[in-house]
């Protein structure tokens, strides 16, 4: 058999194995075809499906559209790469090296009652800094293999 065929004798093997009738030709035939085979197979697959009780219905068909929707979506979060990861440690690393000098520079210049203040907005700077930095390494939500 080629599989854009179908075996002429597929219908009576069913039957047969539905009705539990056979005769000498159908297992003669059953022996030698494997289509056949497969066929008595997976309808005895299907008949143990079958007899299974439902407890629960089963869920409204849009709510499967829509969560194979969202599985497919391109916006979801992805887990960040190892190379996002190293990328990020590199920012951070860089910012660790560069925080004595920016401090001691911002020290010199802001009165010392503002500091806080002035420590606070760096410390937003520096991490919306290591941010874009991760972002645009291109690697940190997006796999480039």
């Amino acid at each position: 058999m080629n599989e854009h065929s179908v075996c002429t004798m597929e219908r009576e093997i069913l039957l047969a194995a539905a009705t539990d009738r056979w005769n000498g030709s159908l297992t003669d035939h059953l022996s030698i075809c494997a289509d056949c085979r497969s066929s008595v197979e997976i309808a005895g697959w299907l008949n143990q499906l079958a007899n299974i009780p439902v407890n629960s219905a089963p869920p409204d068909p849009e709510v499967i559209w829509m969560m194979s929707r969202l599985a497919q979506s391109s916006h979801r979060s992805k887990v960040p790469s190892w190379e996002g990861i190293v990328a990020m440690f590199f920012a951070a690393c860089i910012a660790v090296i560069a925080w004595s000098p920016l401090q001691s520079l911002i020290g010199k210049a802001i009165p010392l009652h503002s500091m806080l203040l002035v420590m606070f907005l760096v410390s937003c700077i520096v991490a919306g800094g290591m941010t874009i930095f991760a972002l645009t390494s291109g690697s940190l939500f997006s796999r480039q293999r």
